[in-house]
């Protein structure tokens, strides 16, 4: 008898099947073992046009049978003629071909022509280094030291103007010049820009500075005689074994401390400004001032937020 049943599939789908049974019950029993469970069953074949009717174990053993010997014949063939291919047609046979390499395929090697490339296009688009233009020491002559990326101090006589022509020093020696760096007091100053000799320094200290009291302004004679004070120093702290470079270094962490006395003396005043308290602030500053003359530091220079309240 042929019975038409009806189950869902494990996606969900309902499918509709044809199957050969001597009975209902006999049907029941076969789809059972199979594990299908019928939603419907009806006598007769009432499968839809396009849908699958069941192939007869019979007739599907054979063609299992049938392709198993086939394929056995061939390998049977195949062992026998030594893995030759006979030919089909009259004539010698062909020569063997020599077996060719697979070639990729032309999309494959542009794209690898592509990825070789990218290392190129980002280098190539790296955005330049910034400079650094931070790095710059300014002199109280107007000069500046400024030290490239590789950590190299270049000696900037015009900063608005480079290429102009370098001004003539106020002395007759680079020793001196380097001294007078440190004339004012109570403002840090960076290393000199260069070393200078041993040679170099002898002949700064064998000639004394010369001081025009009919040419020269107060400032230039206050630098002038603050770089001899500065030499006789010198020439004393050599005696001593000390080193041009040592002596110079003093000099610098000399201004270092007189700068912090400055502003932690600054910070005290503002501190009692901003606390309500003037007339402490002004009795503060007057003090402050006096102990820092005696060192031959300036006086305290407030800044406009503060200044008008010690008035």
């Amino acid at each position: 008898m042929t019975f038409t049943y009806e189950y869902r599939e494990a996606s969900g789908a309902i499918a509709k099947r044809v199957a050969e049974a001597a009975s209902r019950a006999e049907l029941l029993e076969r789809l059972k073992a199979e594990k299908i469970s019928p939603i419907s069953i009806r006598e007769g074949s009432h499968l839809p046009s396009g849908a699958k009717k069941p192939i007869p174990k019979v007739a599907l053993h054979g063609a299992m049978g049938g392709a198993v010997v086939c394929i056995g014949a061939v390998l049977l063939w195949w062992f026998l003629s030594g893995g030759e291919k006979p030919e089909t047609g009259g004539g010698a046979p062909k020569a063997k071909t020599a077996k060719t390499t697979k070639v990729p395929t032309s999309h494959k090697v542009e794209r690898k022509a592509e990825t070789a490339e990218q290392p190129a296009v980002a280098k190539a688009t790296k955005p330049p280094k910034e400079k650094n233009t931070n790095r710059v020491e300014k002199l109280p002559d107007g000069r500046e030291i400024r030290i490239n990326e590789k950590g190299e101090k270049i000696l900037c006589v015009n900063p608005v103007d480079p290429n102009a022509p370098v001004p003539k020093s106020i002395f007759k020696h680079d020793v001196e010049s380097a001294l007078a760096m440190y004339v004012k007091p109570a403002v840090m100053m960076p290393p000199p820009p260069r070393d200078y000799t041993d040679e170099e320094v002898r002949q700064a200290l064998a000639e004394p500075v010369e001081v025009d009291m009919n040419e020269d302004d107060e400032d230039t004679i206050f630098q002038k005689k603050t770089v001899q004070a500065f030499k006789d120093e010198l020439r004393e702290f050599l005696e001593n074994g000390g080193t041009f470079s040592q002596y110079m270094r003093q000099l610098q962490k000399r201004q270092e401390v007189e700068a912090a006395q400055t502003m932690q003396s600054r910070k005290m005043i503002e501190k009692c400004l901003d606390e309500n308290k003037p007339e402490e602030a002004r009795e503060l500053f007057d003090a402050l001032n006096k102990h820092l003359e005696k060192q031959g530091i300036p006086p305290i220079k407030m800044t406009p937020k503060y200044r008008h309240l010690l008035h």
